[in-house]
């Protein structure tokens, strides 16, 4: 994991966070634990590629003043154009304190199905747990080794470990596995619009010949 160290900041005018972003950092937010809010900034580069490994949920371990702090992502922003991120909102954790999040899903087992002709069809990429925040997942796995065309798993088909309670639908769906044909876009029939008081070429042919 790489080692997040935020740097404390102090908000002197609304256009503090432009000005951070253009200095390579990412404006951030700490919500503290029955403390005050800080305010904190983070190498961009350092910043996105932690979240390219830990995905956008989950936990973060962040280091401040050399002392570490476990967190949970809150909040992340991003520009709605280019996608970069702006800002992100983090909250300290509380062991004992029970509390409902988003969590990546971490797929595994992909060779075995494509080996078999089989394509994944995923339909989540993250689920919503409910658990004490010190046993906080920082994903979940779903596993589609031996799993097969015509397979679906679903949110009651996912392995947690004790205490932890997934708060998706059982039935909603995460993933399945398609076949190549599956694939293929169905032709719609063609249809002929006749506008209303028009009589349809193949008629007009007949009136005539009748004339």
């Amino acid at each position: 994991m790489i080692k997040l160290i935020g740097t404390k900041r102090v908000k002197a005018s609304n256009h503090d966070a432009k000005k951070i972003r253009k200095n390579g950092k990412i404006p951030a937010i700490l919500y503290g634990m029955k403390k005050e809010n800080t305010l904190l900034e983070f190498g961009a580069i350092e910043l996105n590629k932690q979240l390219s490994i830990t995905g956008e949920h989950g936990e973060l371990i962040i280091t401040i003043d050399g002392v570490d702090r476990k967190t949970l992502i809150k909040e992340i922003q991003r520009e709605p154009v280019d996608h970069y991120l702006t800002h992100i909102d983090l909250e300290e954790v509380d062991e004992n304190k029970i509390i409902s999040t988003e969590v990546s899903i971490h797929f595994i087992g992909e060779d075995s199905v494509r080996a078999t002709g089989g394509i994944l069809q995923k339909e989540k990429n993250s689920i919503k747990v409910q658990c004490a925040e010190g046993i906080m997942p920082k994903y979940v796995t779903v596993d589609f080794t031996g799993l097969t065309i015509g397979d679906t798993v679903r949110a009651e088909n996912i392995k947690v470990a004790e205490g932890i309670l997934i708060l998706d639908d059982a039935t909603s769906v995460i993933a399945s596995i398609t076949g190549a044909d599956a694939e293929e876009e169905e032709v719609a029939p063609v249809k002929t619009e006749v506008t209303a008081g028009a009589v349809p070429e193949a008629e007009t042919a007949e009136v005539a010949e009748t004339k």
